[in-house]
């Protein structure tokens, strides 16, 4: 599952970048023309992210799949921008395992196919497999945490749910800290790792994660599956079976806000770590500006209101303009 379930982006050339990937991040103009300029959303079905697609196909395809973190992306050089694609795609895919197989033991296999593809590599693996390899090679990036981003996945196969907090933000980690770590180790390439960028990975992580698995969670419920921690069903009385059903609604309201406590906590972390960090670092974890508007969302009971192109991507601005979030 998807940390954040996302609308479709139709295709369209009117938001593609024309900067030179040697002249740097898109002045502020034409970055606010080529967000203003991007297209409202659809309801069209994400589509899959062919091993055999060709990179010109990424960015579309992130568009439509996880269109925050692409936005925040547009803040980066061509090069970076192109990168990033690459590792948000790779996430989608390996993200998606649980949604396209009816068997958990197909997905294991999916899963270990990756892993092998990002380690060793299938003989005349070309498109995306290839692409990720070539990242993690040249950046370069840390192949345990790829690794560890994949094999996180199969609890996505399970239908046991996490057994207390601990093993959840192990999860989160895992998963969405992951592509935020894995995202500033691109924007940062050639430069010293700043001492507290790993923290803020984690806490970008853990405030997009905590919050895009709540917003997920009727998802989750339809295919009787569950995020929330054994230890706080328990400690509700809440039975995933009630949960399923749609009943409880008092008690889920009362295990959603014990999420959502945590996301507010971990944003209040990245929003303070963020200070410190470079102006490079932006287009990396820069999407973590628009965890509040979906935390107010689901706070209100309005998660199903889709918050407007337009009010993200003045979010967007603003925080890279003013620097914080």
């Amino acid at each position: 599952m998807a940390e954040l379930e996302g609308a479709a982006w139709p295709k369209t050339d009117a938001v593609d970048a024309k900067a030179d990937p040697a002249a740097g991040a898109m002045s502020a103009p034409s970055l606010t023309k080529a967000l203003v300029a991007a297209p409202t959303l659809a309801a069209r079905a994400p589509p899959a992210v062919s091993t055999g697609d060709s990179l010109a196909s990424t960015d579309g395809i992130v568009r439509r799949v996880d269109e925050d973190r692409w936005l925040a992306s547009r803040f980066a050089q061509a090069r970076v921008r192109q990168s990033l694609e690459t590792l948000y795609a790779f996430s989608y895919e390996v993200a998606r395992t649980a949604e396209v197989v009816s068997d958990p033991g197909l997905g294991r296999i999916r899963l270990a196919w990756w892993r092998d593809a990002v380690t060793g590599g299938p003989s005349g693996a070309q498109g995306l497999p290839a692409a990720i390899k070539a990242l993690m090679e040249e950046t370069p990036l840390e192949a345990g945490r790829v690794v560890a981003m994949i094999e996180a996945r199969a609890h996505d196969l399970e239908a046991e749910p996490f057994e207390g907090w601990g093993d959840l933000e192990a999860y989160v980690d895992a998963t969405a800290g992951a592509v935020a770590h894995l995202a500033l180790q691109i924007c940062l390439a050639g430069q010293a790792w700043p001492l507290q960028a790993t923290n803020c990975a984690r806490a970008v992580g853990r405030a997009w994660g905590f919050t895009g698995l709540t917003r997920a969670s009727s998802v989750w419920a339809a295919r009787r599956r569950m995020f929330l921690p054994q230890r706080l069903l328990a400690h509700l009385n809440l039975k995933p079976e009630v949960l399923f059903a749609g009943g409880g609604a008092h008690v889920i309201q009362q295990a959603r806000l014990a999420m959502l406590d945590r996301a507010r906590f971990a944003f209040q972390q990245a929003r303070d770590l963020a200070r410190v960090m470079p102006a490079a670092a932006f287009p990396a974890i820069g999407y973590v500006a628009l965890e509040p508007l979906y935390r107010a969302q689901l706070l209100a009971g309005q998660e199903k209101a889709p918050i407007s192109l337009l009010r993200r991507q003045m979010k967007l601005l603003a925080a890279s303009a003013l620097g914080r979030f």
